[in-house]
């Protein structure tokens, strides 16, 4: 009779011309429950013993079975988190697997190989995409570095990685590249199927990150002026130049210097620069956001 009044029957069960219910729990925690369940309507009469048994017999493959799913979806989430953050980083990543083969560029590495400069794509072949200095020269030392972090992060060797400068051809700043192996044994770095080994940082020397006025601001109690003196700071401009360029006084950009002193705490331009580029600032605008 309790059950006829209950909520669970009343709003759920009898609207489906279900009566008579079996199920297993697959799992259980703080927040949530997961059951599997069978029903069926009054007219079938209980669950007998030789059908419960027949769950029950069931009840580790289907628990497995959920864990398996909870573990892909986790895993999903989680790939996705990892690439996000790679694209908000002010330097150029590539990730490489175990046969050297480049299997993400984030877009400020693509930028830099897009410009044909320092460093570059080569198709061997349909499947296999290496990585070229533009100075033959170096191309020795690249693979080195390339093969070496591949062997430690395949657990087959011990090299540490290490950088290498690559210089530009076009009259630009040269590039800067870091290659370091990843030891992923106790938690597997996959891009699409294939296990990722190592890692290059490509970075063109004296650049800076584009930085949110927005998150200056929010970051260190900054008001909007203030954090685009920062930010300008940051980008190599001085005081006089930041004056030119806002259509303001010197003397101005000088008492908003001294503000920004107090709220970061600092007391010379070098040490604002230094706290900008240490914080999340520099996460928070990707190349053609607003």
């Amino acid at each position: 009779e309790q059950f006829l009044e209950s909520e669970y029957y009343r709003d759920f069960l009898r609207h489906h011309g279900a009566f008579y219910t079996a199920g297993v729990m697959l799992a259980k925690d703080a927040s949530r429950i997961a059951t599997f369940g069978v029903l069926r309507g009054k007219a079938g009469g209980p669950f007998e013993s030789e059908e419960l048994l027949r769950l029950q017999l069931l009840y580790p493959h289907l628990r497995r079975a959920f864990q398996i799913g909870r573990e892909l979806a986790t895993s999903v989430v989680e790939r996705q988190a990892m690439l996000v953050l790679l694209e908000r980083l002010p330097t150029g990543v590539m990730l490489l697997d175990q046969r050297q083969r480049v299997q993400f560029v984030n877009r400020r590495a693509q930028a830099m190989l897009a410009s044909g400069d320092g460093l570059q794509y080569q198709w061997e072949s349909t499947d296999d995409l290496g990585l070229v200095a533009v100075e033959p020269e170096l191309q020795p030392a690249l693979e080195k570095l390339l093969r070496g972090a591949v062997e430690t992060g395949a657990g087959r060797g011990v090299h540490p990685g290490g950088a290498l400068a690559l210089g530009s051809r076009n009259g630009r700043e040269g590039y800067q590249l870091l290659v370091t192996p990843l030891r992923t044994e106790r938690l597997t770095v996959d891009v699409g199927s294939e296990r990722i080994c190592a890692v290059v940082f490509l970075h063109l020397r004296d650049s800076q990150p584009a930085l949110s006025v927005e998150l200056l601001r929010d970051l260190f109690g900054l008001t909007p002026a203030e954090a685009r003196v920062a930010a300008a700071l940051v980008q190599g401009r001085k005081p006089e130049e930041i004056a030119a360029e806002a259509d303001i006084s010197r003397f101005t950009v000088r008492a908003q210097l001294s503000a920004i002193y107090e709220k970061l705490g600092v007391h010379r331009q070098a040490e604002v620069v230094q706290r900008v580029l240490s914080s999340p600032a520099v996460l928070g605008t990707l190349d053609g956001e607003g």
